[in-house]
């Protein structure tokens, strides 16, 4: 199952590298998304999690999210991944490195977090240093 759900992950950021953020079929219903916002939050259900990302790509008139390595540790897989965006009322570009961690479970995400530093995201995963 893990290779389906590495390409279903593939897939879904070749769409968001283009600013295409319209395909919601990896989610599990009941999905879990942790952004930070400033702080950690939670999100429940992939209905609040879409409305988060439609309110988070209101401030940007453009934003792209570019993958550059998946890495498989135990049920989670980490996405190294580059941010850009340019904001719709002030134009500057930001571009930023965050890290994703997405779970699985019959071949749909169930739960997707947001980390600002490498070591948390490979730590929310699983990987004791």
């Amino acid at each position: 199952m893990s290779q389906e759900n590495l390409a279903a992950l593939q897939r879904l950021y070749q769409r968001w590298a283009v600013g295409d953020w319209t395909d919601g079929s990896i989610f599990d219903p009941h999905i879990v998304g942790v952004v930070p916002d400033p702080m950690p939050r939670p999100y429940y259900g992939a209905d609040a999690l879409a409305d988060y990302t439609r309110s988070f790509l209101e401030a940007w008139a453009i934003a792209r999210v570019e993958a550059t390595e998946f890495r498989e540790i135990e049920n989670s897989f980490v996405v190294w991944v580059h941010l850009v965006a340019t904001g719709s009322s002030s134009g500057l570009e930001l571009q930023n490195r965050v890290f994703h961690v997405w779970t699985f479970r019959g071949g749909k995400a169930i739960r997707f977090e947001v980390f600002l530093q490498e070591g948390d995201a490979l730590e929310a995963a699983g990987l004791k240093e």
